[in-house]
């Protein structure tokens, strides 16, 4: 199989298509073409061919999950699911994942870490449910446990002022209702986001105190 011609593609700079016997045979991004070394004239064998596939796959592969990756941080079960979802082959997806790794582009512990943070800013939730949310991302348990302990010993909040915080913006409505009422509201807020009962019981003993 003879190579007899490489055009760029005129809607697309970054790619070119490849003509083999004179008929199109694929198109491939320039980054492909350049590192196959691949120009008119060029000999390959059947081989050759589906190395220089393969290879493409990967290429998109790995732009796929860049892509992904640039919409948040994703833990390395949930990329694995992603890509699996997209229909990559497992031995493109573990080659892509390893690099990303090697890069430090991906990684549970730097995700969890992420994660406990964005959890804690605004409306935040407790170690409970953020454990629970690390663990439907496939965070091994050895993981979450650890990243929470460092974000815990760098955090400036303790967890009661994260939960008396979660629940601010709802107090003033709940000091308009009888004092059972507004506690059994006030401790289900707290429990759906994940607060402990040591936690619920301080805020209550707060808000009573009020």
């Amino acid at each position: 199989m003879k190579i007899t011609a490489i055009k760029a593609v005129k809607r697309n700079k970054n790619r070119s298509s490849v003509f083999i016997d004179g008929k199109f045979a694929l198109s491939l991004g320039n980054s492909v073409v350049s590192k196959c070394g691949l120009k008119e004239g060029y000999i390959l064998d059947r081989f050759e061919l589906d190395d220089i596939i393969k290879h493409k796959e990967e290429v998109k592969a790995m732009d796929y999950a860049l892509l992904v990756l640039t919409y948040r941080q994703r833990s390395i079960d949930e990329l694995n699911r992603k890509m699996e979802k997209k229909g990559y082959d497992r031995d493109i997806i573990k080659k892509v994942r390893d690099s990303l790794k090697a890069e430090g582009k991906l990684g549970d512990r730097e995700f969890s870490l992420w994660w406990i943070k964005q959890r804690r800013s605004g409306r935040p939730k407790g170690d409970i449910a953020i454990k629970s949310e690390l663990r439907e991302k496939g965070v091994k348990e050895k993981t979450v446990t650890e990243a929470l302990a460092e974000a815990n010993s760098n955090r400036v909040e303790d967890e009661l002022e994260l939960a008396w915080r979660a629940c601010r913006s709802r107090l003033d409505g709940y000091r308009r209702l009888p004092g059972d009422k507004a506690c059994r509201r006030l401790k289900a807020l707290l429990g759906r986001r994940g607060f402990s009962f040591e936690v619920i019981g301080k805020v209550l003993d707060k808000f009573r105190g009020h």
